[in-house]
């Protein structure tokens, strides 16, 4: 998230946001709602999500999609992006200690991208 300015992270979002609207059957939402939506979830993924590059938050929340059918609100990316963000400590701990075998596919995806596995 560094190195990935605020105003083209909040485009990022709106579209993750409006895709994942879709994906929930959250059809009736207005331009300037998600727009906010996304100028607080650019905030967060700043503040609190910046060591996840964009292929981790994709993937929380194609996963959070999949295994909610609440309503896309901070607090339920919040609950998404922290498990993700559970998943990736887990695994450069186990890159670290060499057991890449139990690292998952998902995760070597994003690793692959931070040039963290080969």
């Amino acid at each position: 998230m560094k190195e990935i300015s605020i105003e083209k992270l909040e485009e990022k979002c709106v579209d993750l946001l409006s895709t994942t609207f879709i994906s929930l059957g959250q059809y009736k939402h207005e331009p300037e709602t998600t727009m906010l939506l996304a100028k607080k979830l650019a905030r967060d993924l700043k503040r609190k999500y910046s060591m996840l590059n964009w292929k981790a938050v994709e993937i929380a929340f194609e996963d959070g999609i999949n295994e909610s059918d609440s309503f896309v609100n901070a607090h339920t990316w919040g609950k998404w992006l922290n498990k993700m963000k559970k998943m990736v400590w887990e695994g450069m701990y186990n890159i670290e200690m060499g057991n890449n075998h139990l690292i998952t596919p998902e995760l070597k995806v994003i690793f692959k991208e931070q040039k963290l596995l080969k």
